[in-house]
């Protein structure tokens, strides 16, 4: 490859703003919390040979597996964002049976939400009791009885359950909707 080319390269320009980041100190998440470059990666063919060729278009630079480490052979890999999203010091691990993952990963596999899961956490519960524990099905149930034909307004009313009472009925009578289908027992 010749030399104008190489400069034209993802990883070519992925290896100069590495080194502008961490040289730079108002880079604050960077060059001023003192993140360095291994000495050996100030020659780009010694990065690109301990590194190699980005993998594709998605792929960038990341520091793992210690995002609060230096870029050094042993702590930098190309990511997707994906996986740079799991990698960052701000997540949450969680260690459960032996397995760490983020928060978001164990609340996706117990099919909680992340608020759920660290809300859970907040309030004192064990890693193992907020994970296992499924969601509650009566608050569940009671999300869903509001968005009902009936809706809140017939509620708050103390008009709940009876017919042309509700938003819903409200409207279709509007639009010439027949009561029958208003209600579902058409």
């Amino acid at each position: 490859m010749r030399n104008r080319a190489l400069f034209e390269t993802p990883e070519y320009r992925a290896w100069s703003s590495m080194l502008n980041r961490c040289r730079d100190k108002t880079y604050r998440n960077y060059g001023a919390r003192g993140i360095t470059v291994c000495a050996r990666w100030d020659q780009f063919q010694s990065f690109l040979a301990d590194v190699g060729l980005r993998p594709s278009p998605l792929h960038s630079l990341d520091r793992y597996p210690d995002p609060n480490g230096n870029y050094e052979p042993d702590n930098v890999r190309w990511a997707t964002r994906a996986e740079q999203a799991r990698n960052k010091r701000t997540n949450v691990h969680l260690v459960i049976g032996g397995e760490s993952r983020v928060v978001a990963d164990w609340a996706r596999s117990a099919g909680l939400s992340r608020r759920t899961l660290h809300n859970r956490l907040n309030a004192g519960w064990s890693p193992e009791q907020a994970v296992s524990t499924p969601r509650n099905p009566v608050k569940q149930a009671a999300g869903r009885q509001r968005h009902r034909c009936y809706g809140q307004v017939g509620e708050r009313a103390g008009t709940a359950g009876r017919p042309g009472t509700g938003p819903v009925d409200e409207r279709g009578a509007e639009i010439g909707w027949p009561t029958q289908e208003r209600h579902g027992t058409g």
